[in-house]
């Protein structure tokens, strides 16, 4: 599932997108002055970066598509901050003969799988809340099903058709499930930050 930066942007209340976007150009920031070191002459600022993200994310640039293995929007952003980071010309004597830096191995998954969000989950040590998080959902029939056995298929490192046999469904139906899990993800971390604003 491909979505549109409008459709994310709907998603945050504006206090929240723009609290989003003050974090995003710092991380740009970040991440510009560590893979430089300062050595741009031309010194973009976490705004200018963030600014020509956002651009090359509206006009859907190469490389700028959300894929469900991003998982939450923010690391979509960042992924893509660092992108336009990687990609501006440099200003500096070593980078004369070759002014283009060359491109960060993308490894985010094309899907997102039960893999990737159990180990994201684990990461930030928030499984549990996020299991209960999904039983107040009160989701219904296999849908239930799924969002509570994810866990168990992302550690016996299950493939989509051994998921679709066990739930009894297509494997499309468990691609839409990833994506309703991926949803799930993203309404869990924006709770959390409404109720634990910095």
């Amino acid at each position: 599932m491909s979505a549109s930066l409008q459709s994310h942007r709907d998603r945050f209340k504006p206090q929240e997108w723009q609290r989003l976007m003050k974090v995003s150009a710092l991380y740009a920031q970040r991440f510009r002055e560590r893979v430089l070191n300062n050595h741009d002459r031309s010194a973009r600022t976490g705004e200018e970066i963030l600014g020509i993200t956002l651009t090359r994310m509206q006009k859907g640039c190469d490389g700028y598509a959300f894929k469900d293995g991003d998982i939450l929007f923010f690391y979509y952003l960042c992924r893509c901050c660092r992108r336009t980071v990687l990609t501006l010309p440099r200003h500096d004597a070593s980078s004369a003969a070759d002014d283009r830096q060359p491109m960060e191995a993308d490894d985010t998954p094309a899907v997102l799988t039960e893999q990737a969000a159990l180990a994201f989950l684990q990461r930030r040590g928030r499984l549990e809340p996020f299991l209960s998080f999904v039983k107040e959902q009160k989701l219904k029939g296999k849908l239930r099903a799924y969002g509570t056995g994810f866990p168990r298929y992302g550690a016996q490192h299950c493939e989509v058709a051994q998921i679709a046999k066990e739930l009894r469904v297509t494997p499309a139906t468990v691609d839409k499930y990833r994506s309703r899990l991926r949803e799930l993800l993203e309404e869990f971390e924006l709770e959390r930050t409404r109720s634990h604003p910095a």
